[in-house]
């Protein structure tokens, strides 16, 4: 038992980067142009991609990033960290965002994700093939965040999601997924919303970090449509 004297507790040092590979990222940085976002120099990719806008920081947040949709009908803005893989992903790996979406400016027109992904220039839509774990809000889903698990080798819509609840455009919301041997759980503000199965997980691959936008309708072109304060992304190395 902790404090009894016979055991001592020990908390995990995610943080020995033989045993794990982190990035964290709290957005306090004051770029905001490709190959200089924020502190961790997230790279700007995609068809007439658009700057993260700088917003000044509010309540609950720890600095803040706008996440700027393209200007054109379909086109993308992708912000990625391909130049530094995360590598493969094995059970333990975990990732917490934290984000606030822009009243009235996504509802009908947009898409945007946060998580891993296999490409560094496709947006991870229902409609895409593409490797993906993470987080996504489609306006051609429904109004809701969902975690996603993706598998670009079964072509697109090959995926299994769990519904994360109504997007909050007034309050900053805290989304976790943990990837276990069994499936990948997922969170809202600390509360378990259900579990992916690993159906759609390609394990052989190399991952990368993503954020993107995506503009379904170009009367709403370059609209800044999510804020993001937080993203943290764990995965264990098999080192010592």
């Amino acid at each position: 038992m902790y404090g009894s004297g016979s055991q001592s507790f020990s908390p995990v040092n995610y943080d020995n980067p033989l045993r794990y590979y982190r990035l964290t990222e709290r957005f306090y940085g004051v770029n905001d142009a490709s190959a200089s976002a924020a502190m961790r120099d997230w790279y700007r990719i995609g068809t007439n991609p658009q700057n993260m806008a700088t917003p000044a920081a509010s309540a609950g947040s720890m600095g803040t990033k706008g996440i700027v949709a393209h200007t054109g009908t379909n086109d993308h803005t992708i912000w990625s960290q391909y130049y530094a893989d995360v590598g493969p992903l094995v059970p333990g790996a975990a990732l917490t965002i934290r984000v606030r979406p822009q009243a009235g400016a996504f509802s009908a027109n947009a898409a945007f994700t946060f998580g891993v992904q296999g490409v560094a220039n496709v947006a991870p839509r229902v409609s895409a093939g593409i490797d993906f774990l993470g987080f996504r809000y489609d306006t051609g889903v429904d109004g809701n965040w969902h975690l996603v698990v993706k598998d670009a080798a079964g072509g697109a819509g090959a995926e299994t999601t769990v519904d994360l609840g109504a997007v909050d455009t007034t309050n900053w919301t805290t989304y976790r997924l943990v990837y276990t041997s069994t499936g990948v759980s997922g969170y809202t503000n600390g509360v378990l919303k259900g579990t992916a199965a690993l159906t759609h997980l390609d394990t052989a691959r190399v991952w990368i970090n993503a954020m993107s936008a995506y503009n379904v309708s170009a009367s709403d072109a370059s609209q800044r449509i999510c804020d993001a304060t937080l993203y943290d992304l764990i995965v264990p190395t098999g080192g010592w």
